[in-house]
């Protein structure tokens, strides 16, 4: 999602869209292994975000779910933060 808010500000539409397409796949990958059985009803939640965030293209949308996304992870937050 980063890269992509990163096409995004360059309107590099195309380039935004292969990451997304990238993040979906991995994101299938993950839903299909048995030890994330747990967290399914949130990965498939995600995926539904990226294809919205795919569709829409819109670099705010996108920035704004990278922050949610990030505040779960304390050390994520501050990894991009410092930067």
């Amino acid at each position: 999602m980063n890269r992509s808010l990163s096409c995004l500000k360059k309107n590099y539409v195309s380039d935004a869209e292969k990451c997304y397409g990238r993040a979906m796949e991995l994101t299938d990958l993950t839903v299909e292994d048995i030890r994330w059985g747990k967290s399914l009803k949130e990965l498939l939640r995600f995926r539904e975000v990226l294809s919205e965030l795919y569709l829409s293209k819109n670099a705010d949308l996108n920035r704004d779910c990278l922050s949610v996304l990030l505040s779960f992870d304390v050390d994520a937050w501050n990894m991009l933060a410092a930067r």
